[in-house]
């Protein structure tokens, strides 16, 4: 497949709110092993990983990207989980849960990729700021011994990234959710890593046993592998809020809204000289 200027994929699993607005292309991840057919384009044609999306998870539409998808930008968003670019949320409604019918009437159509990417080397959420380094909060979450391994496997298969992957681990600040927007050809950088480094850490690893959130170990992984990246690149991020499409949650209280965005706020604003200036 072919495009003349970009496409942000948005990678779901399920039937449900899918935005396919121009420059979103909605992609159906694990079609490999699902049971649905969604109706739209699958990460299972050409040369793919689609059956490893139970421990890769949307890891495996950036794999089918990366060798079937040509495009000037590349990038990834969530079918509930969107970057907002319109410029209109206030301090207040960064990561907002809006509704599908407020997202329909909020959302800004955004694909001017040159003015988009201007100035910058690659688009990214802003950043969770945690009471630990990434390190740490990796091994409260999940299993702290899959960390060591994956530094192990970064030291063998990259060894010029070790310093980045210190540097990312003992942080406590990190993008999630392995969204972004770049360019095709440093996309094309990022994929030839990443996906050296994700196999040999699965040489390394046992998870039969693990549950099924836990199974979702690469994805995990790869979320903090793609702050490593940007970090040893040295790359000029420029932080969008995530702006969140569920009818449920929209419904919470606006004291609580405020509660929560005040207490991330007042921690991203002690912590934004340190990554504003990547």
């Amino acid at each position: 497949m072919d495009s003349a200027s970009g496409a942000i994929m948005v990678c779901t699993h399920r039937n449900g709110f899918i935005y396919s607005g121009p420059g979103y292309m909605p992609i159906h991840c694990g079609r490999k092993i699902s049971n649905s057919d969604l109706g739209i384009a699958g990460d299972d044609s050409g040369d793919n990983i689609s059956y490893k999306n139970r421990s890769y998870c949307e890891l495996t539409a950036v794999y089918w990207a990366w060798k079937n998808l040509k495009a000037t930008y590349i990038g990834l968003c969530h079918y509930r989980r969107y970057f907002d670019f319109s410029g209109k949320q206030g301090w207040l409604q960064n990561k907002k849960t809006i509704t599908e019918e407020e997202f329909s009437q909020y959302f800004c159509r955004r694909t001017d990729w040159v003015n988009l990417m201007a100035g910058h080397d690659v688009i990214l959420p802003f950043p969770h700021v945690h009471s630990t380094s990434i390190e740490h909060d990796y091994a409260i979450l999940y299993n702290g011994e899959d960390y060591k391994t994956l530094r192990k496997a970064v030291r063998k298969v990259s060894p010029e990234y070790i310093k980045a992957f210190e540097t990312v681990s003992a942080r406590n600040f990190c993008s999630y959710c392995n969204m972004f927007v770049m360019s095709g050809e440093l996309f094309n950088t990022y994929c030839e890593w990443l996906f050296k480094v994700l196999p040999e850490t699965e040489l390394l690893t046992h998870i039969t046993h693990y549950n099924p959130e836990q199974m979702r170990i690469y994805g995990f992984m790869g979320e903090r592998l793609l702050n490593v990246f940007v970090v040893h690149h040295k790359l000029k991020i420029k932080y969008y809020p995530i702006i969140k499409v569920d009818n449920d949650e929209a419904d919470y209280s606006l004291i609580k809204r405020f509660y929560a965005r005040a207490k991330a706020e007042l921690s991203f604003f002690f912590m934004r000289p340190h990554f504003y200036n990547n």
